[in-house]
């Protein structure tokens, strides 16, 4: 129990806290038996190649709103040029300053694209340029600017929605109180 939270702390650590963890599970397992320290060992590979090829390239562009494949290849990009600059340390950082990188890479690549050539680049069912297109006054001319930073469309949709379950609130609440003025006026 003692072992399975503190591997559980030590997964906050990016990259490297869950092999830490991994190989803790693997010295007290060594003490049982070196058979559960191989298990311990093959275990935390299984599944930390299992979260970090599929779940944390999705949660990442989620959140950043690019491709997986796109974060799949910034990872590896960045692992190779941090790797090669200082090793081990340098690979960490290359790895956790890739994403952010390719997000700006990605917003200033759709402003310059949708300036010089006039043309929409981010859509709602777009793959590499999923957003929310901007409105502009005079119809299909696209706003760099707004298209660039736009918001995912699915975070906007979910924004509405909540906007608008607000309003209802808000109106059941006035109709609540209107009822209860007749009701005191009444008496």
């Amino acid at each position: 129990m003692a072992l399975g939270g503190i591997t559980g702390i030590l997964n906050i650590i990016p990259i490297i806290g869950p092999w830490l963890g991994g190989g803790l599970a693997a010295i007290v397992g060594i003490f049982v038996s070196p058979l559960v320290a191989v298990i311990a060992i093959l275990g935390t590979i299984v599944i930390q190649q299992f979260v970090y090829t599929f779940i944390s390239p999705k949660i990442m562009s989620d959140s950043v709103d690019i491709h997986p494949a796109l974060t799949l290849i910034a990872l590896m990009a960045g692992s190779a040029l941090g790797g090669a600059m200082g090793g081990l340390p340098g690979s960490l950082v290359g790895m956790l300053a890739s994403i952010p990188a390719v997000a700006v890479a990605k917003s200033v690549f759709v402003y310059y694209f949708e300036k010089r050539t006039g043309r929409r680049l981010v859509s709602k069912d777009g793959v590499f340029f999923l957003g929310t297109p901007s409105s502009s006054e005079d119809g299909d001319a696209p706003n760099p600017i707004a298209d660039a930073t736009s918001p995912h469309p699915d975070g906007s949709a979910e924004f509405e929605r909540a906007e608008k379950k607000r309003a209802e609130n808000a109106e059941n609440r006035r109709k609540i109180r209107e009822r209860l003025r007749g009701k005191e006026e009444k008496k």
